[in-house]
């Protein structure tokens, strides 16, 4: 059986006949490439899953209801009523279903919010004695096209950070199905970025210090490699580096991180992106 590619979402969910899930499962066997593939359809469907559903505010339910009524008055002429009888069915349907994607994309956009995020604790420790044992081996890297769907769905990839940090490779942490760990180097120094669901304690970690970052608040723990940690939008970035301060404070600009307030128009069109990124991924 060649390779499964175009398949792969397919046989994720089950949606390949008997005969030929049996032959993609004799192809996992021998092949890497294909197994690694799939396990990171997998992984991606898991983050889908866990975005969360919050309610839509009333002032948003609000706006929406003040949208004028279409109703026309009751004292018409048969001829009008039969003209537009079906003009209007059609439009009521169609504005009641925008008004449906509307609330839907505003419930996905808000989803990823740092309130509605369960409480953790990142795994400090073993975060450093990742980044000690220098790059990582190919086995469990991420193709492109991987971290590239990722990036879309609201996890950072990004292929540079900073003016000289190249990516150099992405994977899940060991031993952690859910913290994607990220590699940069500029070919002397390094700085790795953990990523996973959650938020952290409102006082911060233990051994970690408050700092502020172009107005933002980072909790940051003394000693070498630096280690800096901050939650945003529900997910809690964890860097772990030995690259100059500047260095580093630029790296993390193109990061989200602090609190951030959007509006409803912008958590809509968060939503649109997210689920159209969702579509593509299915």
């Amino acid at each position: 059986m060649a390779h499964l590619d175009d398949h792969v979402a397919a046989f994720v969910d089950g949606q390949l006949s008997p005969r030929a899930t049996k032959a993609a499962e004799r192809h996992l066997e021998d092949c890497d490439r294909c197994r690694q593939a799939v396990e990171d359809q997998r992984h991606l469907k898991a983050r889908m899953r866990l975005s969360g559903a919050p309610g839509v505010p009333g002032d948003l339910l609000a706006s929406l209801a003040g949208v004028p009524s279409t109703s026309e008055p009751e004292r018409r002429s048969w001829w009008s009523r039969l003209a537009r009888s079906g003009v209007t069915s059609v439009g009521v349907v169609l504005v009641g279903a925008s008004l449906a994607v509307v609330v839907v994309a505003y419930g996905v956009g808000a989803s990823v919010a740092s309130a509605s995020a369960d409480e953790v604790t990142p795994d400090y420790d073993a975060y450093v004695v990742d980044f000690g044992g220098g790059e990582s081996t190919a086995d469990g890297t991420m193709t492109v096209a991987t971290m590239t769907s990722l990036d879309e769905q609201g996890w950072p990839c990004h292929s540079r950070l900073g003016a000289d940090l190249e990516r150099t490779d992405g994977r899940w942490h060991e031993g952690s199905s859910d913290t994607l760990a990220i590699t940069y180097s500029d070919g002397e120094r390094r700085l790795r970025l953990f990523e996973q669901n959650g938020r952290l304690d409102d006082d911060g970690p233990a051994g970690f210090r408050a700092r502020q970052v172009d107005g933002h608040r980072v909790w940051v723990r003394p000693g070498s490699p630096k280690v800096v940690t901050w939650d945003a939008d529900g997910v809690v970035y964890t860097i772990v580096t030995d690259v100059q301060h500047a260095e580093l404070v630029d790296a993390m600009r193109l990061l989200p991180y602090g609190p951030r307030s959007r509006s409803h128009v912008e958590r809509v069109e968060d939503g649109m992106r997210r689920m159209a990124g969702w579509m593509g991924a299915a």
